[in-house]
């Protein structure tokens, strides 16, 4: 089964067979995140996301702390030349299947570092970002909403890689 079908086929979330390989069944998405030359503001608002406010677990997908058990890789802030290898390793470690959430509007469009000679033009594959988050930064809602959104529709053209 295709990974795109098993996100169209997706509850809140949880994935009917992520893994065509194993199939492994109801795997929730498991988000790492990785600071790329930003702020703080994208990181900030995806930490409020563990707040009491939020209970991500029971929309299918939760925030975790290694990147092992990760099979979505979210992205803040603008890639620069130092992070890079970071990046690399980070995707690297990652199990298939695998995806890149870019969140804010330095990660979407390099935001007010635009013509900063350091930042990268085109270090990340589009083809492997499932979900753009707008915003800068975004607030804890929207991007729960995207997320959901994301899972729900299957509005992802690629899917998992």
């Amino acid at each position: 089964m295709s990974l795109t079908k098993a996100l169209l086929h997706s509850i809140f979330g949880y994935v009917q067979v992520l893994d065509p390989l194993t199939g492994a069944k109801n795997i929730p998405l498991n988000i790492f995140p990785l600071a790329c030359g930003d702020c703080g503001g994208c990181i900030l608002e995806l930490l409020a996301l563990k707040g009491a406010a939020f209970n991500l677990s029971s929309y299918g997908f939760s925030l975790v702390h290694h990147l092992e058990s990760a099979n979505a890789l979210l992205v803040t802030g603008v890639l620069n030349r130092s992070m890079l290898p970071s990046l690399e390793q980070s995707w690297a470690t990652m199990r298939e299947p695998k995806a890149i959430i870019m969140l804010g509007a330095c990660a979407s469009n390099k935001g007010i570092f635009e013509k900063n000679y350091t930042i990268l033009n085109k270090a990340i594959n589009t083809h492997d970002c499932i979900l753009n988050i707008e915003g800068c930064p975004p607030a804890p809602k929207d991007i729960v909403e995207s997320i959901i959104k994301l899972l729900q529709n299957g509005s992802n053209p690629s899917g998992l890689r």
